[in-house]
């Protein structure tokens, strides 16, 4: 076994907001005007917008009655200005204000006035998301309107899934002393991993460049990953205009868990600064029971030989305007469990020989691509669209939110039970392609995706490699308990059911990565990010110690830390070729 951390030491400002000490911030959660669609009339704050539906901000449209919609939207409001704030010493030195829309999925730009402030991610036909990004723009002064009603659009772009204005502080402020004062936390091993007792050592540095003496406390937190305060550390700051003062201060971790470090700087009982560093100790240690049901084995048994009575029907299509100088890409349409078709994209060198397979399957709600990176160059690459994502919704349409009850509450028909038999359809049909080498299948995927790698390889041990990022699926049990978006389907869905919550946990049961983690019998490589909402942490360690075969794991700061290395990239491919016997 191999254990790798890589780029662990990464705090997580959580910025300044109407909670954390700006009195004089004007709130903008609440109701905003919202219209689907696009149309570049809606920058201009003289557009008649009275026929506008209403929506709370922030969520997530879809919770807003708009369904599974995907796509354009914008989103309008007014909010008056008050004429004493261009006085504020600090609004003059700055010579603008801040405007915050916490978190929106996926892109937006935004307006003021009419004018362009900011945009986050990247429109189609270039997209880039920007959904892990809360967003915090300069209003120039030179376009406000002072005293009076001052115009906010905003366009939002939405590829898949959730959309919108969904999480974070939402409001308009000025600066203040705070955006002169710089906070730093360091923890002096520059470690994310810990042994139980070994001595946690964390240094706070306050910096003042305001106009003002800095007053107020500071407050270090051990808490558990489900947010229970276990130690703590305060010291009182008194700062002089200019200075430069370091707190130290000194924990030990005394049980296997994923633990948050947070420091606090607060003035008058007002959060100004508060960072989050998340920790592990002893992770080889954090064992979660699996809780198979008696049938657990006979079920799955059960399920293969119905889709194994299901016969193999294929069609592949060239796309010659996907197609490469070196790469052939195909449509894929497969017959698959409860005899719906699925898709895929296929994409393969274009002289075929002999070729090792990369199998990849989605992440939650996403759609497939055609693999045309070089990091692949000499595989056969099939990206599948597992029922209700991408191209195969078209005999079933759950709504996302909504995929991960779809049918909860009935083992034989819940939306997993034929998705992760789509992944072995996805093999029947590998195997059926000459072009194949068989005996090289690797399978991948990224949060949903990386637990649906994991449960192919223990269903099926025609699979040979995987890499599971961050995998989804993983300990429900948990994942209830600490993880955010989607597994707050399952919480809800207890909530308006709970003479349900027993059946519904014994349901997911059969479709637990932790509870198929000890069938695998192929290498293991997972990768993990320790501020990770969505996969936890604590659950993806709960599925790697189960796993009997050889593994490693890398560990990241955070998504888009792990998503922007090249290095992890390329090592992935090498962890693939060096298996694979390819040089």
């Amino acid at each position: 076994m191999k254990i790798i951390s890589i780029l662990v030491v990464l705090l997580s400002f959580l910025g300044t907001s109407p909670a954390l000490g700006d009195e004089n911030a004007i709130s903008l959660t609440g109701t905003w005007k919202f219209h689907l669609g696009d149309n570049p009339e809606w920058i201009n704050p003289a557009f008649p917008d009275s026929q506008w539906d209403f929506i709370g901000v922030p969520q997530i449209w879809e919770n807003a009655g708009y369904g599974d919609y995907d796509g354009y939207a914008w989103y309008r409001k007014s909010v008056m200005i008050p004429a004493e704030w261009r006085n504020n010493k600090y609004v003059k030195l700055k010579n603008h204000l801040y405007l915050q829309l916490g978190e929106i999925d996926d892109v937006d730009q935004t307006f003021i006035n009419g004018y362009p402030i900011g945009s986050t991610g990247s429109f189609p036909p270039d997209f880039i998301s920007g959904a892990d990004k809360p967003r915090t723009y300069e209003i120039p002064l030179h376009i406000i309107r002072w005293g009076e009603a001052n115009f906010i659009a905003i366009r939002v772009y939405d590829q898949e899934g959730k959309g919108g204005i969904f999480t974070g502080n939402v409001a308009l402020k000025p600066p203040n002393q705070i955006d002169y004062v710089n906070f730093t936390t360091k923890i002096n091993s520059g470690e994310s991993i810990y042994r139980c007792n070994q001595n946690l050592s964390v240094d706070a540095t306050i910096e003042n460049n305001s106009f003002d003496p800095l007053i107020g406390n500071l407050d270090f937190e051990i808490l558990t990953d489900e947010k229970i305060s276990i130690q703590t550390a305060s010291y009182p700051v008194h700062q002089t205009i200019g200075k430069q003062l370091t707190f130290s201060t000194a924990f030990r971790l005394r049980k296997p868990g994923i633990y948050i470090l947070k420091s606090t700087f607060s003035h008058e009982d007002d959060i100004c600064f508060s960072t989050e560093k998340l920790l592990g100790c002893d992770v080889l240690r954090m064992i979660a029971t699996p809780d198979q049901e008696r049938d657990f084995v006979e079920f799955w048994q059960r399920t293969k030989q119905q889709l194994s009575q299901i016969p193999l029907q294929t069609k592949i299509e060239k796309i010659d305007t996907l197609c490469t100088d070196s790469k052939d890409v195909y449509s894929a349409r497969i017959l698959a469990f409860d005899d719906i078709y699925i898709y895929g994209w296929y994409v393969i060198p274009n002289q075929p020989v002999n070729c090792p397979v990369i199998l990849e399957f989605p992440g939650y709600s996403n759609r497939s691509a055609p693999r045309l990176d070089g990091h692949y160059d000499n595989f056969a690459v099939l990206s599948l669209d597992i029922r209700g994502h991408g191209r195969s919704r078209g005999e079933i349409k759950p709504s996302f939110p909504g995929y991960l009850v779809w049918n909860i509450d009935n083992k034989e028909k819940y939306i997993y039970r034929g998705a992760f038999m789509d992944c072995l359809r996805a093999v029947d049909f590998l195997f059926s392609r000459p072009e194949v080498d068989t005996s090289r299948i690797a399978v991948c995927g990224t949060q949903q995706g990386g637990g649906l790698a994991l449960v192919a390889a223990a269903l099926d041990p025609r699979i040979k490699l995987v890499i599971a990022d961050s995998p989804f699926l993983a300990n429900f049990q948990a994942a209830v308990k600490i993880a955010f978006l989607p597994y707050n389907e399952i919480i809800q869905y207890i909530v308006e059911h709970p003479t349900r919550k027993r059946s519904t946990l014994k349901n997911l049961s059969y479709f637990d990565a932790l509870n198929f983690a000890n069938n695998i019998r192929c290498p293991v490589l997972m990768s993990l990010t320790l501020n990770d909402r969505t996969c936890p942490p604590r659950t993806c360690f709960a599925v790697y110690n189960q796993i009997g075969a050889e593994k490693e794991y890398v560990v990241f700061s955070n998504k888009a830390e792990r998503d922007g290395s090249p290095d992890y990239e390329t090592y992935k491919t090498n962890w693939i070729k060096s298996r694979f016997k390819i040089r």
